[in-house]
Parts: structure tokens; sequence; C-alpha cells
């Protein structure tokens, strides 16, 4: 697999060749992202295309930042591959997602066909598209919690023409005060199906998330994979891949056995009870599920814990993480 990985977290400028647009906000590269932040009045957006793409059948934007509500017949966030003799603000092929409704919605040129597909903005952490056919494109939304869904959009008719070698993206805000934070662009060689294939941390984090027993705990936490948001609401529990070596169990096309250790970090500020709850529902539901934890996981198990409290900050941050085996088999 060849990836094409612009990381905006470590970008000062836009590399030459891209086309910056923008129209009532300003932007700024940082160690969090690229910012993008309304100024002025009016509707406040900005694009970037003419990204180089040829053999690059796949793009995915991930997002530093929750998607903002923004209200217009337009608005929202816009990904996908360029119009011929157009540019991302007047025609374009991919999806965009509806920022009122969080609709999917195919976009073909200048037309569009809504999916009847919809999701909460601040819960979408990352977006895939495909390179569309004059039918389809193929969409995947990878959610906070873990989950990557894959959708097939039936495409609108259009008497554009799409290129093949450049992809963009556009974004929309909201009146100030707010902002949006983009982490990366990433271009892919392969096709989606490949990046939809099961990812043992994030069939944790479903397995946890939809297992959380709020009845017995008195809350539920925010579910997250790979990585912890001091900006996110508490308490939060974090699945992320620490190592996993893979034995093969014959010659050729057969099963290969991948034995992980994954860790499962739980985050509360200033309430130790809650820590410690949330310690013990991750427990019991990975004892519970430990011969049959679903989304072709075989085994799950957890080995240890360990306590990383911030004890120096106000309000203190209390952290327990629990090391967790999860063993599964692939052709």
């Amino acid at each position: 697999m060849m990836l094409t990985v612009h990381d905006f977290t470590a970008m000062t400028s836009f590399p030459v060749g891209w086309e910056i647009v923008t129209n009532n906000v300003s932007y700024a590269f940082g160690k969090g992202g690229l910012t993008v932040s309304p100024t002025g009045t009016g509707a406040h957006w900005m694009f970037a295309d003419e990204i180089p793409a040829t053999d690059m059948p796949v793009v995915r934007l991930r997002l530093a930042s929750p998607l903002p509500t923004v209200a217009g017949p337009t608005a929202g966030t816009q990904l996908g591959w360029i119009a011929q003799g157009a540019n991302m603000g007047t025609a374009a092929f991919g999806v965009r997602i509806d920022g009122d409704t969080g609709e999917l919605v195919a976009h073909a040129g200048a037309s569009e066909n809504p999916s009847g597909i919809t999701y909460e903005l601040s819960e979408i952490k990352a977006v895939y598209v495909q390179r569309p056919t004059s039918i389809e494109v193929k969409v995947a939304v990878e959610l906070l919690d873990g989950t990557l869904d894959v959708h097939v959009l039936e495409m609108p008719s259009t008497t554009y023409s799409m290129r093949n070698d450049a992809v963009g993206f556009l974004v929309y805000v909201p009146d100030t005060p707010s902002e949006l934070v983009l982490s990366h662009l990433v271009l892919s060689s392969q096709q989606l199906i490949v990046h939809a294939f099961m990812d043992p941390k994030r069939a944790l984090a479903k397995l946890l998330s939809d297992s959380w027993a709020e009845k017995m705990v008195d809350f539920t936490p925010k579910f997250s994979t790979d990585w912890y948001n001091r900006k996110e609401e508490m308490p939060q529990v974090v699945v992320s891949h620490i190592t996993t070596p893979m034995r093969f169990l014959g010659i050729g096309q057969t099963p290969r056995r991948f034995d992980g250790e994954y860790a499962v970090d739980v985050w509360s500020k200033g309430d130790n009870a809650k820590r410690w709850k949330m310690v013990k529902e991750v427990d019991r539901i990975i004892a519970e599920n430990q011969n049959s934890p679903g989304t072709d996981l075989d085994f799950v198990q957890v080995s240890n814990w360990r306590d990383l409290d911030e004890v120096d900050v106000t309000p203190k941050i209390y952290r327990s993480q629990l090391f967790v085996r999860l063993l599964y088999f692939t052709s």
C-alpha cells in the first residue's frame, strides 16, 4: 500500500501547487493541525484543491475537532475529486456532509443526491471517499468510538466530467466564536475495502461501548481510539494498540494467528470514584465476553493494569490503564 500523508500538525504552509481559496475565514497551522476560523460577515468557508492524486483512488480527511453545525443549502464538509474546468467551490465529485443535518450527500459536478444517512456531526473523526464512478461513490465514516461505517451512495447525473489526477476538500465554519481543526489528509493506493477491514482496537472499543451498563455505573463515558483529547468531555475511555506478534499456521494462504496487546485507558477529571467505576466496568465487560467478544475477535482478556494519575494539575486527572490481550485470526 502506498500512502501520501499530508500532516497538518507538522506543516507551516500548504504544499506548492495546491489551490487555496477562502471566504470570510482565516487559517493557521499549529501543533493541533490546520485551524480554520471565521472572520467578517457572511458565509465562512475555504477550500483546497489541485491536490495531486494520480493512482490514488482513496482520500481520507481526519479531524482534530468536532465538525461544527452550519446552516445553509450547500454548507458542510465536502471531500472528493475535482471536475474538469472547475474547482471545489463550483463542481466536484464525492461526498458532502451536510452542515446542518449531518446527512451524507453524493456530489457529482454541481448536482447532489441526498442519501438519507445521517450522523451526529460531533461524533465524526474521519471521512474516506473512494474515487466515484458515474453510478456510485463509496464513503466510509469513522466515528470517535472506533466504528467505521461504509456506505455506497447513488450518484446524481451531471454534465461535468471528473478529473482523476486531483482531489480537494471544502469546509464551512459558523459565525464567531467557532473554529474547525483538521488533522491530516491522506491519499491511498488501495481500494476502500482494504481500509474497512476489521481493526482490533475499533472492535474492542465497540465491545466496550455496546456493553456498557449505564444503569449500573450511573454514567456513560466518551469512547475513542488512539488518542485522548483534553478538550473533550470527561470521563473518557480510550483504546490503543501496543504490540501484536504474528504467527503463520501453515504455508500459503493459510490463517495467521495474531495475539496482540492493547491498552484501555480510563480518564476522569477530579472524580476518583468515576475512575474506579470505569475500571470495574471495563473488567466486567471483558470478563463476560472473554470467549465470544464478537467482530471477528476470538478471545479477549485483561492481563494487568496500572494507575497513571496526574496530581500536579487542578483538578486532578485520575487515569488507569488496563492491558488487554486480543486473539484473532486472518487469512
